[in-house]
């Protein structure tokens, strides 16, 4: 099929050009996705066991060999506790401070000071908007 505009593509024609690409994009996405589960593998998962078919959860356990060493604490690590939804990590010490990295990275992102004594909890919102320290 022609059109009689010069230099303008049939409409046909844009739709089987659009194939390939749109393909190469859904090959991308697959790969992405199955990088993530590889990644991801370790959090809770919808696995079945047990006799009765029934779902089993498994806890995000550390497992050997660890990613990073997170060092940076004057005194020892009283608490830790993970972010919600980014991929940040704080954990509070005896020495009053409570630090702030990059659970993928390993880098430390800042620390944050106020506590006259040591950090004994630390808590997100469910948003992850606030962090509570005591």
């Amino acid at each position: 099929k022609t059109t009689n505009n010069v230099g303008k593509t049939p409409l046909l024609e844009k739709k089987w050009t659009a194939i390939p690409r749109l393909q190469k994009k859904v090959l991308e996405l697959e790969r992405v996705v199955a990088q993530n589960a590889k990644i991801h593998a370790h959090r809770v998962g919808g696995e079945a066991g047990g006799a009765n078919g029934s779902s089993v959860q498994r806890r995000m356990l550390p497992r050997l060999p660890c990613s990073h060493t997170l060092q940076g604490h004057a005194a020892s690590v009283t608490c830790v506790q993970v972010h919600p939804v980014f991929t940040v990590v704080v954990s509070g010490s005896e020495d009053g401070t409570i630090k702030i990295w990059d659970h993928e990275s390993g880098d430390y992102m800042k620390t944050l000071k106020g506590h006259t004594n040591s950090v004994n909890s630390l808590a997100f919102t469910p948003a992850g908007n606030y962090l509570a320290s005591s």
